[in-house]
């Protein structure tokens, strides 16, 4: 509000009008309605003694579909507050920048942070996610880093809601050729509704299916949730990871170090540093 009368801003109440009475009588609010203040221009706001005309107030409404009066009526003149609200913003920024020297150093901060930001997503964050092929080659060179304290079992676990159901689960698994990544859907559509399938990489005590399967440990009592029973669909364990996916977040990150340090050694090649040593040594 104070901006508002600053920059002496305000909307065209009696030009706005117009247009609302247009849309109650229309009894909607479509583009073909609105081309008619278009091309017949009225100005709808005025900020800082510059003219905005119908086209540019309301410029941003989606018209795809049309709206009811009534609720055309209130977006009409949300719209037109909304417009000048960010005019009167824009120039108290601009001015800002020009008169405060603290606050345009702040904000070429703040825009170089973004671009920092933007750059470094492209070149680190989003290149180690994106680029398979060089991940893959990234892990294959550097298998050696990466290892298991304690055996893991690598595999599927099909969790049903009692032991009926694990065995027709079974016996629909044997008779039919089923793609993994469809098989929850499968299963769920020709055996039973309360299915679950997961895919695991846990040690010994994470989890509780696997570790009566596998590591032979005692069954629980009274399986607690809504599945009761449960079986090893396929699997084995691994000493080593066998694939990025055994050891992904680890590997982006260091992946992304890699990056990043290259990234730094170019810069450092491009725009050459050199430290004012004795200046360095009266800091300290």
């Amino acid at each position: 509000a104070k901006l508002r009368a600053r920059f002496n801003a305000s909307v065209k109440e009696q030009n706005l009008e117009t247009l609302k009475m247009a849309v109650n009588k229309a009894g909607r609010l479509d583009s073909a309605l609105l081309d008619i203040f278009t091309v017949n221009p009225m100005v709808f706001a005025v900020v800082d003694g510059k003219e905005y005309t119908c086209d540019e107030v309301l410029g941003d409404m989606d018209l795809s579909k049309p709206y009811a009066a009534d609720m055309a009526v209130a977006m009409i003149d949300a719209q037109a507050l909304e417009f000048v609200n960010e005019k009167v913003v824009d120039l108290e920024m601009a001015r800002l920048e020009r008169e405060d020297k603290d606050f345009a150093n702040l904000l070429r901060e703040y825009s170089d942070g973004m671009l920092m930001f933007e750059q470094s997503n492209r070149k680190v964050w989003e290149a180690a996610n994106s680029d398979v092929e060089r991940l893959q080659a990234y892990f294959d060179a550097n298998r050696a880093k990466y290892h298991f304290d304690t055996p893991k079992f690598k595999g599927i676990v099909i969790m049903t809601a009692n032991d009926s159901i694990t065995a027709l689960a079974k016996e629909y698994i044997k008779a039919n050729n089923v793609g993994i990544d469809s098989l929850a859907q499968v299963l769920r559509k020709n055996v039973d509704k309360v299915i679950r399938v997961e895919k695991v990489l846990v040690e010994k005590g994470k989890n509780q299916a696997v570790d009566e399967d596998i590591f032979g440990e005692p069954k629980a009592a009274e399986p607690k949730g809504r599945f009761k029973s449960h079986f090893i669909y396929e699997g084995k364990l691994i000493e080593e990871p066998e694939e990025i996916a055994d050891v992904r977040t680890q590997l982006i990150t260091d992946y992304q170090n890699e990056l990043n340090n290259r990234w730094v050694s170019e810069l450092k090649k491009k725009y050459p540093v050199k430290v004012n040593k004795k200046v360095l040594k009266q800091v300290k």
